[in-house]
């Protein structure tokens, strides 16, 4: 690992980097190997989690996702980026490869006038440190927004699950805004989980207290550690009930639980999960509810767990596409 590559990535985790610098980085990394990478992002976020090196399929979509930084002329490039940096700190610049899950470190640098939007797509996970120092991680099919630009809040709007770590700041409370659902919080740490095909909207607290406020009937609830908050979109209503938050945060650790599921919506799990299509063609089976758990892994491994117990057959298309038939 080049001293100076070393040098150079620090300043720019603390927004000490200058343009002519960013531009002599961008070419370490295009020259850099999957080992130095992960080296670095060792170091970087002091993880004691296993890392994989990039395969080359990886590194060519993390190419094209970050290709005004990367793959752009050094000229276009610098002309790009003093306009740029006087405005937002580039959004990703680095990865690390956790099992088959993708997470980004993003820079501190204070937003002006800008929304910034951070994406983990079906089948990955996204890790992302705000402005603020506020640590996000973000469930697969997942996407947040934030705007830190208001004096008197930090606003972050949710769509998909995500675990907050947020930093504490008594002046600016941090708001996740998750469809008509606002949760308010210091300085605490909580799980959310607000996908727009289900019905419901959670929010499990593990430490610290958070407020919630149905913007449309104008109600607040708060709750404690250890509560999970269930609110229904259907009926409007939320229930606040105990949790071990075991089964709500199982997902950082690689693991997709069901507790009493219908099948069709573990289904819909596992698309989500393994970035697959899924095409059950057992409608007598599809309200059965079951429980269990998948630990990473490929979507094979859930597939025959599941043939076992219900003694259908499947066949994948394209590496993509499953169907489930009798």
């Amino acid at each position: 690992m080049s001293n100076i590559f070393q040098e150079l990535y620090n300043r720019f985790l603390f927004s000490r980097i200058s343009a002519e610098e960013f531009i002599k980085m961008k070419d370490y990394i295009n020259k850099a190997s999957e080992e130095d990478l992960s080296d670095l992002m060792q170091e970087a976020w002091n993880s004691n989690v296993f890392m994989l090196k990039m395969n080359s399929k990886t590194k060519d979509q993390i190419k094209t996702r970050l290709s005004f930084c990367i793959e752009s002329d050094n000229r276009n490039l610098k002309k790009k980026l003093v306009s740029m940096w006087s405005r937002i700190a580039v959004a990703v610049i680095l990865l690390l490869v956790v099992g088959s899950s993708v997470w980004f470190l993003t820079d501190r640098k204070e937003l002006k006038q800008e929304q910034v939007l951070v994406e983990a797509p079906r089948g990955d996970k996204a890790q992302v440190i705000l402005p603020d120092g506020s640590k996000v991680r973000l469930n697969s099919e997942s996407v947040i927004t934030y705007d830190f630009t208001n004096k008197r809040y930090r606003n972050l709007t949710l769509k998909g699950e995500a675990f907050f770590e947020i930093h504490k700041d008594e002046r600016r409370p941090f708001i996740v805004k998750a469809n008509d659902i606002d949760i308010e919080v210091l300085g605490t740490t909580f799980n959310v989980r607000a996908y727009d095909n289900e019905n419901e909207i959670t929010s499990s607290l593990i430490e610290g207290s958070v407020k919630l406020t149905d913007n449309v009937l104008e109600k607040s609830y708060y709750l404690k550690p250890s509560q999970k908050a269930v609110y229904s979109k259907s009926t409007r209503e939320i229930q606040i009930i105990p949790t071990t938050n075991e089964d709500e945060t199982a997902w950082l650790e690689g693991k997709l639980i069901f507790n009493s599921e219908r099948l069709c919506d573990v289904i819909e799990k596992m698309e989500r999960w393994y970035d697959v299509n899924i095409d059950l063609q057992c409608p007598e089976i599809r309200e059965d509810r079951i429980s269990g758990s998948f630990k990473n892994g490929q979507v094979y491994f859930a597939l025959e767990a599941l043939r076992m117990q219900y003694k259908f057959k499947y066949t994948i298309k394209n590496n993509h596409t499953i169907i489930i038939t009798k």
